[in-house]
């Protein structure tokens, strides 16, 4: 609506099955040659009971990183045609400030990035600290060499679907809270565009970045669980990719 003449193309993509991401992916190679900018924005938050994708996977870790993990793949070839030393591609993964109820330590010592038992807010923490481990890993492997920058986002609170499986006693209680911490889905997207558009990635490539700023909680989130939980995350993710035949 804002530029005139844009045309905007929809690919159906569903997260939690990887033979569809990869089915996606695979459209999108064979009708475009470059990519620059890929916002994985897509997330399920709180499920009551274990539930698992396609594969097998825990569906929290399962939707909000290993499937954006696998589309960020497959579409490598595009970003990296696209990038070049002045206008890098950039990959933004929305994170939450929700990564706090992480325990990765206990993740990353699993075989299938997940932790027992099921609970829904430590699998939500552990989802969306993988985004922001995911956003370093890239960042730190490919900036250098292939010009992909890597950004991390706190979007804010926004009520979106996201919150279908939220308990009704919180939903009352951020309801309360609306007014002053909630935010518009535009204000929520600000902070995503500025990573997309304006974020220095010599600067503030593979960060966290929350209101429009880049922010230490990656930092934080290192000193709680080593500053190799990206690398390792990274590897462990293949894995789990090949364990599943993908």
């Amino acid at each position: 609506q804002a530029v005139s003449g844009a045309k905007l193309h929809t690919l159906t993509c569903d997260l939690g099955d990887l033979n569809s991401v990869k089915s996606a992916a695979q459209k999108f190679l064979k009708e475009e040659k470059k990519l620059d900018i890929l916002i994985n924005n897509a997330g399920i938050m709180a499920l009551p009971e274990r539930r698992a994708t396609e594969q097998g996977l825990e569906q929290q870790v399962g939707v909000c990183h290993v499937g954006h993990h696998y589309l960020f793949k497959l579409l490598k070839p595009a970003l990296s045609a696209a990038a070049t030393p002045t206008t890098p591609s950039r990959v933004i993964a929305l994170s939450s400030s929700g990564h706090r109820f992480h325990k990765m330590t206990n993740l990353l010592q699993t075989g299938r990035l997940e932790t027992e038992p099921y609970d829904p807010w430590i699998c939500y923490g552990n989802a969306k600290c993988s985004n922001m481990l995911f956003a370093k890993g890239l960042h730190d492997q490919y900036y250098e060499n292939e010009h992909i920058a890597g950004f991390s986002v706190m979007p804010g609170g926004i009520h979106t679907g996201l919150q279908e499986h939220v308990d009704w006693y919180t939903m009352l209680k951020w309801t309360i809270v609306t007014p002053f911490f909630f935010k518009s889905t535009s204000q929520g997207a600000a902070t995503s565009l500025i990573c997309a558009t304006k974020a220095d990635p010599k600067s503030d490539g593979g960060k966290y970045f929350d209101n429009c700023k880049a922010t230490d909680a990656l930092e934080k989130v290192e000193k709680e669980v080593g500053k190799d939980a990206a690398s390792l995350l990274w590897e462990k993710t293949e894995k789990v990719l090949e364990d599943v035949g993908f």
